[in-house]
């Protein structure tokens, strides 16, 4: 899945609005909470508090 295709938002603009969700959580441990099954629960409630926080930006 290539979020890119997808949604006409840059990069910087994404990364931005994720670490405005996430606070100071580093890439680095959000990349690998996303792509952990057994933190699945916690990739969830990322993505939802992202997508609407980025839906209200929209």
């Amino acid at each position: 899945m290539d979020p890119s295709k997808s949604s006409p938002a840059r990069p910087s603009d994404v990364s931005e609005k994720l670490s405005s969700v996430t606070g100071d959580l580093p890439p680095v441990i959000l990349n690998k909470a996303i792509s952990s099954k057994s933190n699945q629960e916690l990739a969830s409630y990322i993505g939802l508090k992202f997508l609407k926080k980025y839906n209200q930006d929209a």
